[in-house]
């Protein structure tokens, strides 16, 4: 029979053990959070009254839709910074 007997086994096996009762090393410090960006959405304002306008078109929203800085791509005017 090849392989690893029971001695090995069991070798290894504390070995192993031994290995995880070590403290670990060092790790490290933690860098601090500048800032968190956070979106609670519960209820918000739907799709098409701020990212997909759908200017002239029958299912199209209340609001006007504006031109951003990336050709071709309008949002609605309630988001005028995130146009720019």
């Amino acid at each position: 029979m090849s392989g690893i007997d029971r001695r090995t086994f069991l070798r290894a096996g504390a070995a192993a053990t031994l290995g995880c009762a070590l403290p670990p090393a060092p790790q490290e410090p933690l860098r601090r959070i500048k800032g968190v960006i956070w979106l609670w959405m519960g209820g918000g304002m739907d799709q098409i009254d701020t990212w997909d306008p759908k200017p002239g078109h029958r299912n199209g929203g209340e609001f006007k839709a504006i031109d951003s800085a990336v050709q071709g791509i309008q949002v609605s005017e309630l988001l005028p910074v995130c146009a720019s």
